[in-house]
């Protein structure tokens, strides 16, 4: 009688097939390099999230956060600088150990400037508004004598075309050294204020907020 082998050549067809599944699994596995990846073949949908770690990344070859971009590309004031913003306010610095004669600006922002100028050794300091109706207050302090001497454009007259002087009534030895702090604010909401420093042979720094 003839046997039927149809049904056995199935089952020997279907373990070949899975003994070549299997071994092509680890021949892959074992085989396949980085030569073998087309660039750019791995896309985000193939990674798992959060699963890329730090030492797998060449920091260098990163690109800059957008929003950090603000860090490096500081402007200029005058000598000062500024870089980014807090709550709408910007901070700018200014260092100077050489004010000339002739008033220079050593700020500029929200409407204010700031001008040094220096006279027989001594930092003189005055401010000018581009904003009508402003004001603007300031002491400066002694250090030497532990004096204080206080000066205002009391609100809405501070004008353009005006000169404050954040000097006013000091000597030339009120001025070595001394701290200036002011405040100025303009009827559009703009704000500046800051500390600034003066010290003998024309020395002068400080630091300014602004928006």
């Amino acid at each position: 009688m003839r046997q039927n082998t149809t049904g056995r050549a199935a089952l020997v067809i279907s373990i070949l097939s899975l003994v070549v599944t299997l071994g092509g699994a680890s021949y892959a596995a074992v085989k396949i390099g980085t030569s073998d990846i087309k660039n750019n073949a791995v896309t985000s949908p193939k990674i798992d999230n959060n699963t890329v770690t730090g030492k797998d990344v060449k920091e260098s070859s990163l690109k800059k956060v957008p929003s950090a971009s603000k860090a490096d590309t500081a402007t200029k004031a005058g000598s000062a600088t500024t870089a980014g913003s807090v709550n709408g306010m910007k901070l700018a610095k200014f260092v100077n150990n050489a004010v000339p004669a002739a008033p220079t600006p050593v700020f500029s922002g929200a409407g204010l400037t700031l001008r040094a100028a220096c006279t027989a050794g001594y930092v003189r300091i005055t401010a000018t508004t581009s904003k009508n109706n402003s004001s603007i207050f300031s002491y400066l302090a002694d250090l030497e004598t532990d004096s204080i001497l206080g000066h205002d454009f009391e609100t809405e007259t501070f004008d353009v075309g005006g000169i404050y002087n954040l000097s006013e009534d000091a000597t030339d030895a009120n001025t070595d050294p001394a701290l200036i702090t002011f405040e100025y604010d303009a009827l559009d909401g703009s704000v500046v204020a800051g500390t600034l420093k003066t010290d003998f042979n024309c020395r002068a720094s400080g630091a300014v907020m602004f928006g």
